[in-house]
């Protein structure tokens, strides 16, 4: 069982309830609900919305080696020109 899943059951929302509050096909929703496809970003934002959750809780992968605490700013590359450097 995913999130979309766990969640669609805590709130006693069958798949075409859900599917009717996203704006999906009720097939489109049985499939990320029972793991057959994932949602696109498009999905993501309409369950989010319907289910008042994050895109990170639907699709950790797409958030998978992000930085949790701001890093170190880096230094900005330089866009200037060497004119010595041409051939």
């Amino acid at each position: 069982m995913n999130i979309i899943d766990r969640i669609r059951e805590e709130q006693g929302l069958s798949y075409s309830a859900l599917a009717r509050m996203s704006g999906l096909k009720t097939p489109t929703v049985w499939r990320h609900c029972r793991g057959k496809s994932f949602p696109d970003l498009g999905s993501c934002a309409a369950y989010a919305r319907s289910l008042g959750i994050s895109f990170e809780q639907l699709r950790p992968d797409l958030f998978a080696g992000t930085p949790t605490s701001p890093s170190t700013p880096r230094k900005p590359r330089s866009h200037q020109h060497d004119a010595s450097k041409q051939s």
